[in-house]
């Protein structure tokens, strides 16, 4: 199971672990379907570069995943998580894409990998149609990355960012509709509070987020100072409160202790 989680997340893990006892066991069975399905998959993820964002994906969507399916009475979960990991290694190679971290041809051919893996995987194990449901994910993502270049996307519809995340819940084993409402609030109040962290680079990368344009609003001159970035994080603040409600009243009674600790630390940040 080393290779699913770095060393860059060994604290974030060892908090989870205290919250849940049993979250390695879980772990255990997810790297046992991936080796079974691919022995070679690790050492690919480590070529291509993604190892230490696989382990991060993992716990942070695929986690909340877990509690989701457990919390709604499945048993049997390995599978299912193994899509979902899946699914954000094509989320994470197309935003690789996106962003221009790495050659674009190199890049391209590594999403085109993420999404082959996928499809074969849900092939493998899923007697359903894959290619069209995987292929309007890819789209709604597209769709995003080009208007986010222009303008800003809703706070309600930051998960269409990384719309392929919710391919699993929605259309393999289906979660029932409130709880894929609450995966959706999880990921745009998550989202919020990375593109709250990230605004810089975003305006680097002439990326249009909330934060980039609430910066644009308080300064005049585009200058950063803390008057700016106090009434940033005011503006972020007000945006998330209505998420932030909806969140506690689904996770009131501690049935999702990880995800309640991960939201808290997405709440974190955005309180500055």
């Amino acid at each position: 199971m080393d290779f699913l989680v770095s060393e860059s997340n060994s604290n974030l893990y060892g908090q989870m672990i205290e919250l849940d006892p049993a979250l390695p066991r879980v772990l255990e069975d997810v790297a046992s379907e991936i080796l079974s399905y691919d022995p070679n998959l690790p050492a690919c993820w480590s070529e291509e570069g993604i190892t230490a964002k696989v382990s991060t994906h993992l716990l942070r969507y695929v986690v909340p995943y877990y509690e989701l399916l457990r919390f709604s009475g499945r048993k049997q979960y390995s599978k299912l998580l193994v899509a979902e990991l899946l699914s954000c290694c094509v989320w994470r190679t197309f935003d690789n894409c996106v962003d221009q971290h790495e050659p674009l041809k190199e890049a391209h051919l590594r999403s085109l990998l993420a999404l082959a893996r996928l499809v074969d995987f849900v092939h493998c194990h899923w007697p359903v149609p894959v290619a069209r449901g995987v292929q309007q994910h890819c789209r709604v993502m597209s769709e995003q990355a080009l208007r986010e270049s222009i303008e800003p996307i809703a706070l309600a519809d930051i998960w269409k960012k990384c719309s392929i995340l919710f391919y699993p819940p929605e259309s393999l084993e289906k979660l029932d509709d409130g709880c894929v409402v609450f995966f959706k609030n999880y990921i745009n109040y998550c989202g919020l509070s990375h593109d709250l962290s990230d605004f810089i680079s975003d305006i680097a990368g002439q990326v249009t987020s909330l934060p980039v344009m609430w910066f644009r609003e308080a300064s005049e001159n585009g200058v950063l100072s803390v008057s700016v970035l106090e009434s940033m994080y005011r503006d972020a603040r007000s945006a998330a409160h209505p998420i932030e409600a909806t969140l506690s009243g689904f996770t009131r009674g501690g049935q999702l202790p990880l995800t309640e600790f991960l939201i808290a630390e997405a709440g974190a940040v955005l309180r500055g």
